[in-house]
C-alpha cells in the first residue's frame, strides 16, 4: 500500500477513535537543524485541550535518517508562520486563538506506520517525544472498511 492510501485509512480509523477531535491534513513547513520537514496529520481535541502533530509512515523509511528527524523537528522545530492561518481556517477560530493555541498547547508527535517495528518502537520510547503506532492493513481489510465508509 502506498503512503496516501495508507494515510486515508489512518484518517477514517482516526476518527473512529478519537471523535472529540477534529482530524485534518496538516502540512505546514516545519524548520529544524537546517532542514524542512512537513508533517501529514493534526488531531486537535474539539475543546482545544491538546493536540498532536501524526507522520503517516511506510515501513520501509529510513528510521535514522527519516523517521527520528522528522519527530525531531516537529517536537522542536520552528513551524512555519502559515501555520497559524491552516489552523484558523481548518479549525474555524480567529486567527489570534490559533496563534496561541500553537504557542501555548504543548503538541506531541505521533508516528503511525503501517507495519510493526519494535526497533523504531523502542526508539520512540527511548526520546520520550513521540508514540509510535502501527496498523496492518491487508487490501482485502482495506476493501472491507472502504465500502462502509
Amino acid at each position: 500500500m502506498k503512503e496516501p492510501d495508507f494515510q486515508e485509512v489512518v484518517i477514517r480509523v482516526l476518527k473512529h477513535l478519537q471523535p472529540d477531535c477534529i482530524i485534518f491534513p496538516f502540512h505546514p513547513n516545519v524548520h529544524h537543524d537546517d532542514a524542512v520537514w512537513i508533517p501529514d496529520l493534526a488531531v486537535v481535541d474539539k475543546g482545544f485541550g491538546y493536540w498532536f502533530v501524526v507522520e503517516v509512515e511506510i515501513a520501509t523509511h529510513h528510521l535514522e535518517k527519516h523517521v527520528l528527524p522528522q519527530v525531531t523537528a516537529f517536537c522542536e522545530g520552528r513551524y512555519a508562520e502559515n501555520t497559524v492561518d491552516i489552523l484558523s481556517t481548518t479549525l474555524a477560530v480567529t486567527r489570534q486563538r490559533a496563534e496561541t493555541f500553537l504557542a501555548t498547547i504543548p503538541r506531541e508527535v505521533v508516528v503511525i506506520s503501517n507495519r510493526r517495528d519494535e526497533k523504531v518502537e523502542s526508539k520512540a520510547r527511548g526520546s520520550g517525544s513521540a508514540a509510535h503506532c502501527h496498523r496492518n492493513v491487508s487490501k482485502q481489510n482495506h476493501r472491507a472498511n472502504s465500502s462502509q465508509s
